[in-house]
């Protein structure tokens, strides 16, 4: 958990990831009520966002070899 403050709460930023391509590593985090922003697990592998209604990543994406195409994601989203 991290401690509200920093360049993120008083941006108005209530949801951020961190993505680290060695390590890979994914870590998503929200503000919580107290101020605070909080690490979010995936579920089942996947990320929803609550800043972009209906948007969720499916974490393995990242690390995939070769990347998925964009159609491709685009068409699990339900976009295409």
């Amino acid at each position: 958990m991290w401690p509200a403050g920093g360049e993120y709460s008083p941006a108005g930023i209530t949801e951020y990831w961190q993505i680290n391509w060695m390590p890979r590593t994914a870590r998503f985090y929200r503000l919580d009520a107290d101020g605070r922003y909080v690490e979010v697990q995936p579920v089942d592998g996947v990320f929803c966002s609550e800043v972009v209604p209906g948007f969720w990543l499916r974490v393995d994406w990242l690390w995939q070899d070769p990347l998925p195409t964009g159609p491709a994601v685009l068409r699990e989203l339900g976009v295409l």
